[in-house]
């Protein structure tokens, strides 16, 4: 699975940018963390949990699971 990295207001994953302010989604589960955008996309990549909660801080708006 890919790696995603913050920068800023975008998450880079795969050589692909993502504005975290599409995000309205977040759940964190045992195998990575996945990103739902407001198009109906979908990401998946391998995390850390603090990965997930410094997403969380970038789009306070989106909503977050932990399954």
């Amino acid at each position: 699975m890919a790696k995603a990295i913050l920068r800023g207001r975008e998450l880079e994953c795969d050589g692909r940018l993502y504005d975290v302010g599409s995000v309205i989604g977040l759940t964190l589960a045992e195998d990575g963390v996945a990103v739902t955008f407001n198009d109906g996309g979908f990401l998946k990549f391998d995390a850390e949990p603090d990965e997930f909660y410094a997403l969380g801080d970038c789009c306070p708006w989106a909503n977050r699971y932990i399954a």
